[in-house]
């Protein structure tokens, strides 16, 4: 197996550890798209177009999920105060309580991943992923 097949593979694994967890078990009532909007939206409300763009999905594919989400009383939206047009989507009581979940969640399936690890080792492995998202960011292709 070489480096690229064994990445792919702890990430299935991590992959598998998440869904396992409480929040993504309840995967039946929400999808793995829904549950990705709800972790963009953690941090602030946004647009339509940002949320599309950075899921890659077309404008009438984001459309349907938030319309979906907004039945659920997970999201919802907000219009621009200084302009009507511009209308922001965020979450709700309910996706507040659910973003804290996942929130939860991950805290749950970190402490997983180092608690194999001892403290060197978790500082060169933190350091090591600091690198790889930093190169993401800047360079995502």
């Amino acid at each position: 197996m070489n480096n690229i097949e064994k990445l792919a593979e702890y990430f299935r694994i991590i992959g598998e550890e998440f869904k396992n967890e409480t929040v993504c078990s309840m995967k039946s009532q929400w999808s793995i798209r829904d549950i990705k909007i709800i972790e963009l939206l953690i941090k602030n409300r946004k647009t339509m177009s940002d949320l599309s763009n950075h899921m890659n999905l077309t404008p009438g594919s984001m459309t349907s999920a938030i319309d979906n989400l907004i039945k659920l009383n997970i999201v919802k939206r907000e219009f621009d105060k200084d302009d009507r047009r511009k209308v922001y989507i965020c979450l709700s009581n309910k996706g507040e309580k659910i973003a804290k979940d996942l929130i939860k969640t991950h805290s749950i399936i970190s402490k997983k991943i180092l608690n194999h690890l001892n403290e060197k080792e978790q500082d060169e492995f933190l350091s090591i992923l600091d690198k790889v998202c930093k190169g993401l960011e800047n360079n995502p292709n």
